[in-house]
């Protein structure tokens, strides 16, 4: 009879053990995809987003990231979303364009030709966005950028003319439905390969020509291969951090405003931090890289290239009524 309190002690921090065990087993592990690379900002901002929510949810949701395409190219990773082997994934327009085709008309050919136009457009038709990816089963927890896009290339091209010289390789991103479409009004060919196979394709010359902002195109390497900048925006490239709505839904609803909140501080951060990368980065890379300058005949050859890209994705790409839309918010003439 003495040894029944032993007895009870002992059963006792077993059923604490055993239990602590049941806490820890009921955590919610997000697996978040990216094709950032791990130094870059994107990713340093990600991180210390989820520190903060594990943080502050006593460790009960954690994010684990996986940067610089090691999951795949943003097409397979918002696959992996669907089939729920990841659960999240920061994207730019094309794998969003995987979930829902409203969003590309942001990616429309030299519509978005500045920070503050994107801005525009992006502000007044984000609910509209968002209510698209909701639909098709994923929210979005914060809106980012990667910029303003320019032809970097290793010969000068000053008109869409020169993008048709057989001696220009021109990188198409196989998920990509935008580039391919201009690149067959310009009945040019080019090299379709995804986002990790860029710089091994401009290693052994298999590409020569590409669109990038200045950041990306740094931070990814392919800047070094490169000659020269044409001296003409020719769009944006717009991104969010989204996740699979079946796994946020199945937060509590405490955990549900934390991951929304941090995240959504996170891009808001990282807007005006890569803003600022971009600028810095154009400087480095005219000390580098030779501007090709165009003169106001040559722009106009663009600006009627982008019209008619425009006109001929709306529709197959994105509605016509959002182009509409898009092009009075920002200023379209």
């Amino acid at each position: 009879m003495k040894r029944m309190p032993r007895l009870l002690s002992a059963f006792a921090v077993i059923a604490m053990l055993l239990g602590s065990g049941s806490i820890a087993s009921a955590k919610t592990v997000i697996r978040m995809a990216t094709l950032a690379p791990a130094n870059s900002s994107w990713v340093k901002s990600f991180k210390k987003a989820a520190k903060k929510i594990k943080d502050r949810t006593n460790g009960e949701v954690v994010i684990r990231i996986y940067p610089g395409g090691v999951q795949g190219d943003e097409d397979i990773a918002v696959a992996k979303m669907k089939s729920g082997s990841l659960q999240a994934a920061a994207v730019t327009a094309v794998g969003l364009s995987k979930i829902s085709k409203d969003v590309l008309v942001m990616q429309a050919p030299g519509l978005l030709t500045n920070t503050a136009k994107l801005d525009k457009v992006r502000k007044g038709m984000q609910r509209t966005f968002e209510k698209s990816m909701e639909k098709n089963g994923f929210i979005v927890l914060g809106w980012a950028d990667v910029g303003i896009l320019n032809v970097y290339s290793n010969r000068p091209i000053r008109t869409p003319k020169d993008l048709r010289d057989g001696g220009v390789k021109l990188w198409l991103w196989n998920s990509d439905p935008i580039v391919p479409k201009m690149a067959r009004i310009l009945k040019k060919s080019g090299v379709s390969v995804g986002v990790p196979d860029v710089l091994p394709a401009l290693n052994t010359g298999r590409i020569n020509t590409l669109l990038g902002s200045p950041y990306a195109c740094h931070t990814l390497q392919w800047c070094s291969k490169m000659k020269y900048r044409t001296d003409l925006p020719m769009g944006a490239t717009v991104g969010a951090i989204v996740m699979n709505k079946k796994v946020f839904d199945g937060l509590s609803p405490e955990h549900q405003a934390i991951v929304r909140e941090e995240h959504s501080k996170a891009a808001r951060k990282l807007i005006r931090k890569v803003r600022r990368l971009n600028k810095k980065t154009l400087k480095l890379l005219n000390t580098k890289i030779e501007t090709v300058p165009l003169t106001a005949g040559e722009i106009a050859e663009w600006k009627e290239l982008f019209t008619k890209a425009q006109n001929a994705l709306a529709g197959p790409v994105y509605s016509k009524a959002n182009l509409k839309r898009a092009r009075k918010l920002s200023g379209w003439k």
